[in-house]
């Protein structure tokens, strides 16, 4: 058992060291607690800077929206004439 364990070990490339080491960190609570507090903070900061973006998408597509009304309104009066 020891021998096939060591021989595991010698042939773990690096990112199975850094897979092992975050299964290994993620098993106590208090990692997980400050994991979990730094992902909410990272979404309500990633939220909060996506609210102005989405507001000032709204404006565009209304301001889009009359010009392609007037737009179809001058069509339709060069159609009349």
């Amino acid at each position: 058992m020891l021998y096939w364990s060591s021989r595991i070990l010698q042939r773990m490339s690096p990112l199975g060291w850094l897979a092992g080491g975050v299964v290994l960190a993620l098993s106590f609570p208090a990692v997980r607690k400050r994991l979990r507090s730094a992902v909410v903070t990272a979404t309500a900061g990633v939220m909060s800077a996506t609210d102005p973006v989405k507001g000032t998408d709204i404006c565009t597509q209304d301001e889009m929206g009359s010009q392609i009304q007037d737009t179809q309104n001058m069509e339709a009066d060069l159609e009349k004439r």
